[in-house]
């Protein structure tokens, strides 16, 4: 799922990440409790953080 994300951020399909994320978002808002999440919200934070780090720090070149 979060390597789907960094595919869709490569050809800038938005739309779908930003609700990708929200499902997710809102997927371990409501399951807190559940200790089998943790590593999937992790790597989601993660992933996250790398597409941040790649728009601040790539220079995109549009054909």
């Amino acid at each position: 799922m979060f390597v789907v994300l960094k595919v869709y951020y490569t050809f800038k399909w938005n739309n779908i990440i930003i609700s990708i994320s929200q499902y997710l978002n809102e997927l371990f808002e409501t399951n807190t409790s559940e200790s089998d999440l943790n590593g999937l919200e992790m790597a989601f934070n993660a992933t996250k953080f790398q597409i941040e780090l790649m728009n601040k720090y790539c220079i995109v070149i549009d054909n």
